[in-house]
């Protein structure tokens, strides 16, 4: 087995204001929490424009992690990767960064390769990595699956709400070194479209993420739920900073 956790930090967004805004919220959220996994047997892997200001590749070499440095440039993010591909719009840049991961890792020498999906503004369990790897374990049968750890929480302004969603931004997929096409081969939220199962994992599983609901959110929204509470009850198994 081997496991990556994946990170596009910044494919067409290199404006430094922009990615010293977004270091910020990294630091005090993702980077603790992934430092915090229980397990280490991971590699972790940024995806990052080749445009990054140089003194931000710095920032980005400085993680501890490995950085694909792609050429976003002119890049027609609508245009699907085999003609027979359709709707067009399913096609985003997403799809994309699956193709340079799976370049990257190459033909490994395992029985099964497991691409999980971290955002740069959201934080994950301290043993997010050790539940993905066991319940995948008892799963692999030789054939590609998706995995879905639904139960996590939303985090805005130090409260935190239990969230449980079966297409959240931290699936994982698991598959045959053959061919990769690892957990960005879509948009999260199309992975029941892919062709592939989806394996949800929820009764007697603790939280196992947490979204950042910020001021830069892109896809995300503030919002209210039910059990809502202070940020601090959660903060041991998330390990990220206090503001």
């Amino acid at each position: 087995m081997k496991h990556y956790l994946i990170t596009q930090w910044n494919c067409d967004l290199y404006d430094l204001g922009w990615l010293q805004r977004r270091r910020k919220v990294f630091e005090r959220f993702t980077l603790p929490s992934v430092q915090a996994q229980s397990n280490k047997n991971f590699e972790w892997i940024f995806v990052s424009d080749s445009r990054t200001p140089d003194e931000f590749k710095q920032v980005l070499n400085s993680y501890g992690a490995s950085v694909i440095y792609h050429d976003f440039e002119n890049h027609n993010w609508k245009i699907p990767r085999k003609e027979n591909e359709t709707p067009i719009e399913k096609f985003t840049r997403l799809e994309t960064i699956g193709d340079i991961v799976a370049t990257y890792i190459g033909k490994q020498d395992t029985d099964y390769v497991i691409t999980s999906r971290l955002d740069n503004d959201d934080c994950l369990s301290y043993d997010y990595i050790s539940k993905t790897q066991a319940f995948s374990k008892d799963i692999w049968d030789g054939n590609k699956f998706w995995l879905s750890l639904v139960r996590g929480y939303k985090w805005a302004d130090d409260k935190v709400y239990p969230h449980n969603t079966k297409w959240s931004s931290f699936l994982s997929f698991i598959e045959d070194p053959e061919n990769l096409e690892t957990a960005y081969q879509c948009v999260h939220k199309l992975a029941g479209e892919s062709g592939y199962p989806v394996n949800i994992i929820h009764k007697g599983v603790s939280p196992s993420w947490l979204e950042v609901i910020h001021g830069e959110n892109q896809l995300n929204r503030r919002k209210r739920g039910r059990g809502e509470r202070d940020a601090a009850e959660v903060q041991e198994r998330f390990n990220f900073k206090n503001g």
